[in-house]
């Protein structure tokens, strides 16, 4: 790493601030990110992307800025991508922005106050803001924290986004940086490393802004609960003995597992329906172990729909219902046909909307498209939405649409 500036939080120059924002093939949220870094109104910033192996367009975004340092590497992971920009840098103190996620200008002129104001902390922890297409959630609100950060952190306070956290050079120095192990959640590692040594601190300030969207990093949840779990594990030893930690960390390992019980029994659910058996089973012994109740769902034969024709181009135009109906029915398509090629209800990466009117589906329906399963919303028992992509409206045919539940 590069040695420091001569600038502290405590001295009256102020000190260089390096922003390090990680990058993979997230180039369409980058220049946010950036432009986000540069809007700060502490005076001495230095922004460092690293590109961590991207296919997309993140080279030329990242390359439009020319204050920005760039730094290339394969594909090795966030966390080295991470420590790879802390060694380039020469900042006092660290910002981690993860390339889908915005600062708010105030951000590290606001940490370095709570950093001035507590010496003995290494870091702090400020608020953050959910973005949900595009858009700040107002009703979103992380909890406070207590004194005892790392207790609050066991009991599953956690902290959501990285960039809203201000490190201090010595305290990443101390630890090592970021553990680049593929099985443990890396900042919540760091995170806990860190405020089992030495003092943390929180403050209310809104510093950040994390981005929800489907392909974000972490969004696996069968991955991310492995993950966690093997992150929690990691500080057994340290809480054995120590009873008032103990508690606090059993809790904290609940937490995590009821707030991915949705999302890894849908993965179950979805992956049984569309009969992809290796994804089925790299979930089934997270359900077992986890959340065995749920198992003997799992086994039900899934159901099936009635079937509508989807026309595409200059096929006969129209549709025709199969006389098989249960008690899961598609009432109507919209739209019924389509020209050959184009974009219905169009979504930003080029694919098409199909709406199903129907009775009797529920949040884990998918529907299929000439035998091909779709990516599947759930609107309501009685609506539905498919995600069609381009390669299935290209040529004129007619397509057979049907709906698989368990």
């Amino acid at each position: 790493m590069r040695s420091p500036s001569s600038s502290s939080p405590e001295t009256k120059d102020p000190p260089l601030v390096s922003i390090v924002i990680p990058c993979y093939n997230q180039g369409r949220y980058l220049a946010e990110a950036i432009e986000s870094a540069l809007a700060q109104t502490h005076a001495r910033c230095e922004i460092i992307v690293v590109n961590d192996g991207s296919t997309d367009m993140t080279a030329e975004v990242a390359r439009r800025y020319p204050s920005v340092a760039y730094i290339e590497q394969t594909n090795s992971g966030v966390s080295v991508a991470r420590n790879r920009g802390m060694e380039a840098a020469s900042g006092d103190c660290f910002v981690f922005l993860d390339a889908d996620d915005r600062l708010l200008p105030h951000c590290v002129e606001t940490g370095l106050d709570v950093l001035r104001r507590n010496p003995t902390a290494v870091f702090a922890r400020g608020m953050v803001g959910l973005l949900i297409d595009g858009e700040r959630d107002p009703s979103f609100r992380l909890p406070p924290m207590g004194p005892d950060v790392y207790r609050e952190m066991l009991s599953g306070n956690f902290i959501w986004c990285t960039g809203s956290v201000i490190y201090r050079r010595a305290a990443l120095e101390e630890v090592g940086g970021f553990d680049a192990s593929p099985k443990l959640t890396e900042d919540l590692d760091l995170y806990f490393r860190i405020a089992r040594r030495r003092r943390v601190v929180w403050h209310d300030a809104i510093v950040a802004e994390y981005r929800f969207h489907s392909g974000g990093k972490g969004r696996n949840s069968p991955v991310k609960v492995r993950q966690t779990m093997a992150t929690f594990a990691r500080q057994g030893w340290f809480v054995a003995f120590r009873p008032w930690l103990w508690r606090a960390w059993f809790a904290g390992s609940r937490v995590c597992l009821e707030q991915h019980r949705a999302n890894i029994l849908r993965e179950a659910r979805v992956s049984r329906c569309i009969g992809d058996r290796s994804r089925f089973r790299a979930v089934l012994p997270l359900v077992a172990r986890f959340y065995p109740a749920a198992l003997l769902q799992l086994m039900r034969r899934p159901r099936e729909s009635n079937s509508l024709e989807f026309v595409v181009g200059d096929a006969p135009a129209g549709q025709r219902q199969s006389m098989d109906r249960g008690p899961l029915v598609i009432e109507e398509l919209h739209p019924p046909s389509t020209p050959a090629g184009e974009i219905f209800n169009p979504q930003p990466d080029g694919s098409a909307a199909l709406a199903l009117r129907c009775n009797g589906a529920d949040r884990d329906a998918v529907v299929f498209f000439d035998g091909q399963p779709l990516e599947t919303m759930y609107g309501g028992s009685t609506l539905l939405t498919a995600i069609v992509p381009a390669e299935l409206y290209r040529e004129p045919r007619r397509a057979r649409i049907f709906i698989r539940s368990l």
